[in-house]
């Protein structure tokens, strides 16, 4: 569980110009983070 909040509040993501996904959530784009993970897989990115 720590190692998800860790990466949930700190790591910058390149495909939403590196903000981290508890930056895109507060600005109400929580779907985006779900693809995003969702996407990652499938192998997508």
């Amino acid at each position: 569980m720590q190692v998800a909040l860790r990466w949930f509040r700190t790591e910058p993501l390149s495909p939403f110009r590196y903000v981290t996904a508890e930056h895109l959530v507060s600005k109400g784009r929580a779907d985006d983070v779900i693809n995003y993970i969702e996407s990652l897989g499938t192998g997508a990115l």
